[in-house]
């Protein structure tokens, strides 16, 4: 009888659904609103990936995007920092700094809140993980 018991189980068990691990908690896509005012708000997206020691990514995909500078996370808050450069509408380099905290971490529709500030501007910014693992 323990045999069968424990052929059952192992049958149970491939019939469940699996539930993957998501990894690290700020890899995907990642879209949104930022500016410096609720009446001046811009269109962004992030593409952020992992390779095990340090992230990398994308702001804006397409023709003109940006590659992302760097991006810290501290998982005892929940804190994220983003140092990069982007291209204003002047075609100027304008060095900007971003500090925000995830919320939501253990759900796939994440998302992060912060402000950001450059030389000239400062404002804040909302994120939300696109679906998928």
């Amino acid at each position: 009888m323990p045999r069968y018991l424990s052929a059952l189980l192992f049958l149970a068990m491939l019939a469940s659904p699996a539930i993957a691990q998501q990894g690290h908690p700020l890899v995907g896509t990642w879209q949104g609103y930022w500016g410096t005012d609720d009446n001046n708000r811009n269109f962004l997206t992030l593409i952020l990936n992992w390779d095990g020691q340090k992230l990398s990514g994308l702001i804006n995909p397409g023709p003109g995007s940006t590659e992302l500078g760097s991006m810290n996370m501290d998982s005892s808050n929940w804190s994220v920092s983003l140092e990069t450069d982007l291209t204003d509408d002047d075609g100027m380099q304008v060095h900007i700094n971003a500090q925000g905290k995830l919320d939501n971490v253990g759900s796939m529709n994440r998302t992060m809140t912060g402000t950001w500030q450059s030389a000239s501007d400062s404002g804040s910014f909302t994120l939300e993980r696109q679906g998928g693992p």
